[in-house]
């Protein structure tokens, strides 16, 4: 017997229903007042040698202030943008059952995700259970057969469901442009050892701290090449090394990176580094800087220096001053934009900076 498809939530949620203008007011509940904006010199507080201002709390404060400002009006952004993708889905699929005459949305699924879905093969079985026979609690691969059968199928479905909508997006010609939250700025230090890539008087500059054995740095990758694709006179990228403590080949790499650059090739190794993030050793590098056709005596002794160290761990000095924990981290023109996101996130803040 098939598992139960499981899929993105589409059914109806415990929600209240959004207030009309005739609805009363909720007792209890009064209109949030406005919040006076700070204003730096604003006195707060007197004694009698002295006194303190806004300005006092923004320089104790201020940096943890904005930290929770950002994140809580990225975590609104985060509920309305999956709101209205779930809206738009279930009105994609709403009108498939019109147009192919069917009872529901159940019959429409069935029909077009689970009916194109097959058994996994013996193989695909015997691949797979060692990946969850620690979940198994000891089953042998016989006992263990139906259970990951049953996930397997479920993989697939959730794969071929995620297909399916997407067909349905492109043929509506679905366009989301939900706003970008209005963040605050913050100051970012682009230094003289940090590698740019773009003209130097572009209107919008992206700071991105990464690193080489971070899966979502490497999956940034192409999105940031579609980026200069578009906007080919008027973006900046600024690199800043943040290699993570749990990731031993990522500071070797980004010495290789900045060795190269000293032989004018850094964006191509750098590159060729984030494509083979399972293949960073020094031999890797090595021949990777081969292919480049880089003097890889050179590259190695300039490794083995360690000249370049100090301005990495300035990087990391200055992500760790802006709270980040993570990579990739994008600031765009100083707007916080975390982790490898679609390339429809970083055009809405890109389009919004060639406004002003």
């Amino acid at each position: 017997m098939r598992p139960l498809l499981l899929l993105p939530l589409l059914a109806c949620q415990s929600a209240p229903l959004p207030p009309t203008p005739d609805d009363p007011p909720i007792a209890g509940f009064p209109p949030t007042p406005a919040v006076s904006s700070p204003r730096p010199d604003r006195v707060v507080a007197t004694w009698s040698e002295g006194q303190l201002t806004e300005a006092d709390i923004e320089a104790r404060v201020g940096h943890d202030l904005r930290s929770r400002r950002i994140k809580f009006l990225l975590e609104e952004y985060e509920i309305r943008l999956q709101a209205l993708e779930s809206l738009i889905v279930d009105e994609l699929l709403r009108r498939e059952v019109r147009a192919k005459g069917l009872d529901d949305v159940d019959a429409l699924l069935r029909r077009e995700v689970e009916s194109k879905v097959g058994d996994p093969t013996p193989q695909e079985v015997k691949d797979y259970y060692p990946i969850v026979s620690r979940q198994l609690k000891g089953m042998s691969p016989d006992e263990a057969q139906p259970y990951v059968e049953a996930e397997l199928i479920r993989q697939a479905q959730q794969r071929r469901y995620n297909t399916y909508i997407k067909e349905l997006k492109d043929r509506a010609k679905v366009e989301i442009s939900l706003p970008y939250p209005d963040l605050p700025r913050v100051e970012v230090e682009i230094e003289p050892h940090n590698p740019t890539l773009g003209p130097s008087d572009a209107p919008v500059t992206i700071v991105q701290f990464a690193e080489y054995q971070c899966f979502y740095c490497n999956k940034a990758r192409p999105t940031l090449q579609k980026l200069f694709q578009d906007y080919p006179d008027q973006i900046r990228l600024v690199w800043k090394d943040f290699p993570l403590s749990n990731h031993g080949r990522a500071l070797p790499a980004a010495m290789a990176a900045r060795c190269a650059g000293e032989q004018g090739q850094y964006w191509e190794l750098s590159d060729r580094l984030l494509a083979n993030q399972h293949a960073l050793s020094d031999a890797d590098i090595t021949g990777h800087a081969e292919d480049l056709g880089l003097d890889t005596e050179a590259l190695m002794v300039c490794m083995d220096d360690s000249r370049h160290e100090t301005s990495i761990r300035s990087d990391v000095s200055s992500g760790r001053k802006l709270g980040i924990s993570a990579t990739p981290t994008f600031f765009i023109n100083g707007v916080l934009l975390s982790g490898a996101q679609p390339v429809e996130r970083f055009r809405a803040v890109i389009d919004r900076e060639l406004e002003r």
